[in-house]
């Protein structure tokens, strides 16, 4: 009987630290989760370009291309990991993709693949919650398919891009420049390192277009 007494003073103190253990593990639980960053949905503005062009997102990320302007755009990825085309895109219209894959992916606009506005990065990063979080802007109004968007439906695409003071000082330089070269019969220049020509001209005018309506 004594040793059964013995016995049973080891055993409740081992049950009452498994207990204690458990409970533990239980209040931890939540604090894990509510670490954990949540995807978000980023939007690309395509008038006279993307805006922006590079993009840094977490997996699970859903990149949404709205078309602003009055051309038809095609957006088609060029290297992996993630290969997409949205096929033909009429005006006013738009396209979107999750990306589930870690890893870095550009992209252009098939219609336009010759000026150098409409290729894009995308890197993709996995899930971490001690990342820096994802800058995202709200999707402007999306029109119906086949309606050409309207000025309000421009106007508040335009709201979704907010450009920084220094891009749209580059903006104005670009364009004081190219507008200069115009004048002497140039067709494209040279403006800090890069080969300007109107499909760029087109896009910092649109930068500072975007800026005027707000």
């Amino acid at each position: 009987m004594s040793n059964l007494h013995r016995s049973t003073r080891h055993v409740v103190p081992a049950r009452r630290a498994w207990a204690i253990a458990v409970a533990a593990l239980c209040a931890l639980a939540p604090l894990a989760i509510a670490g954990t960053t949540e995807a978000a949905t980023v939007t690309v503005v395509v008038n006279g370009g993307l805006t922006p062009q590079a993009l840094t997102v977490v997996v699970g990320t859903t990149v949404t291309w709205q078309m602003t302007d009055g051309d038809k755009h095609r957006i088609r990825s060029v290297t992996a990991p993630a290969e997409f085309d949205s096929g033909g895109i009429d005006p006013g219209g738009s396209y979107s993709r999750t990306f589930g894959t870690a890893g870095t992916i550009t992209y252009r606009d098939e219609e336009q693949k010759d000026s150098a506005a409409y290729s894009g990065t995308i890197t993709v990063v996995t899930n971490d919650p001690t990342a820096p979080p994802v800058t995202t802007t709200p999707p402007p109004a999306t029109p119906g398919p086949t309606t050409p968007a309207g000025p309000v439906q421009v106007r508040i695409a335009n709201r979704a891009f907010t450009p920084s003071p220094e891009e749209l000082d580059r903006a104005n330089r670009l364009i004081a420049a190219y507008e200069q070269a115009n004048a002497r019969g140039e067709a494209a220049i040279a403006f800090e390192g890069q080969m300007v020509d109107e499909p760029l001209a087109r896009h910092a005018r649109a930068v500072i277009a975007a800026a005027a309506d707000l």
